[in-house]
């Protein structure tokens, strides 16, 4: 074994005995209440001038009784129950338990069979008051008292008889497995939360991953078309494209970016379109809040796609098109409107992009990331000739 494998395997060692720890706890607390109840009993005894002295003679039967159960109990939490029931062998352990418990107490009642029956000891009543001397018959684990000279009567002291006994361990496993059926759902419970955390992470980046080449693509072909008509267009492209590139490579790997952040992302880009497209034919208007809570917090690159496909399906070079972008913050609520022109008879099930990659994509990483805790209305206005992206998402 190298060192590697080493170390893994004390590492996996030290998670399971800290992951056992609570379920250990429990069951010795339970065994420490259960030998304590005869201590506490004499004890009250004694504080009620019931006894003149601890009668430890009264203590000892009970915990020699109990003695079986417990080793019942260790045989059963560190072998039936992981090597039986834990493998869904579940007729075998119960057959098991049963015969195991059935021999154990047959053997107890068979080699000690004065422990089931009535035994008889004489007391002999001394001349100290109303003070009895009593003899403990050390041979049987048994004691009883007589308050009346040397008259022999009988008591018994068992608890329980052969049957009742097996019924009793057999409710100790119940306790058993549901005790470890409890923190087994808890940690699978825990894994598995914290597989689909590790999955969920996996889809966003492979969702980021698509996001970022669609949008340099777009903005590359952008800056092809312009270095052939305006050079220097094209420059001021390059130079807003690379403060786009340093907030995608750099801001976008985390989970959420203040929205400061991303507004100013939006406006590099607005600032790149209007670059690109004509005032007098194409219509842009971007609307950001000035002053934003730096505590307001959003997923990086939520918009852009909306952006993109406005651009992208809502510009015409024939008809007076037009983009609008707002974005505002209200109650702990981030509003972000896009409205485009809609020159191009498309609806939202279309396929003529609109509904593109870009837009599934944004989608999976709202569900992933805001649960229900999002509103999303995408629709078309054939009378106004226009499309309404609106997306409300809460500042965390």
């Amino acid at each position: 074994m190298n060192k590697k494998t080493k170390d893994r395997h004390i590492f996996s060692i030290h998670t399971t005995d800290k992951r056992n720890l609570p379920e250990a706890i429990i069951y010795m607390m339970v065994w420490i209440i259960v030998y304590s109840v005869p201590v506490i009993n004499q004890l009250f005894e004694y504080m009620a001038d019931n006894t003149d002295e601890f009668q430890w003679n009264e203590v000892l039967p009970v915990w020699l009784n109990i003695l079986p159960f417990l080793l019942l109990f260790l045989l059963n939490n560190f072998v039936l129950v992981p090597l039986l029931f834990m493998r869904q062998k579940i007729a075998i352990y119960i057959t098991v338990s049963i015969l195991l418990s059935a021999s154990v107490f047959w053997f107890i009642e068979s080699a000690y069979p004065e422990r089931g029956k009535i035994n008889r000891h004489r007391i002999e009543r001394g001349i100290r008051g109303n003070k009895y001397i009593e003899r403990f018959n050390t041979r049987y684990f048994v004691f009883s008292h007589i308050p009346y000279g040397d008259k022999s009567i009988s008591v018994s002291r068992l608890n329980g008889t052969f049957f009742s006994r097996i019924l009793l361990a057999l409710l100790m496993f119940s306790f058993n497995v549901a005790v470890k059926q409890f923190f087994r759902s808890l940690h699978d419970k825990a894994r598995y939360e914290n597989l689909e955390r590790i999955n969920l992470l996996n889809e966003l980046r492979y969702l980021k991953y698509q996001i970022n080449p669609h949008f340099f693509m777009n903005t590359l072909n952008n800056i092809h078309s312009l270095i052939d008509t305006d050079a220097e267009k094209a420059k001021q492209t390059l130079i807003e494209l690379s403060r786009l590139m340093r907030y995608v490579l750099y801001d976008s790997n985390q989970r959420t970016v203040p929205v400061e952040k991303e507004v100013r992302f939006l406006t590099h880009y607005i600032k790149l379109m209007r670059l690109r497209y004509s005032e007098d034919k194409v219509d842009i208007d971007l609307d950001m809040p000035e002053q934003i809570d730096e505590n307001a917090q959003i997923a990086p690159l939520i918009y852009i796609s909306f952006l993109e496909n406005a651009f992208k399906h809502g510009i015409s070079y024939q008809h007076h098109s037009y983009v609008r972008c707002s974005l505002q913050i209200e109650n702990q609520q981030i509003i972000f409107q896009c409205v485009n022109s809609c020159n191009v008879r498309t609806t939202p099930e279309g396929s003529g992009g609109r509904q593109g990659i870009g837009l599934d994509n944004i989608r999976k990483r709202l569900q992933l990331i805001y649960g229900s805790h999002y509103s999303l209305d995408i629709h078309q206005d054939n009378d106004d000739h226009s499309f309404t992206v609106l997306l409300i998402i809460p500042a965390k």
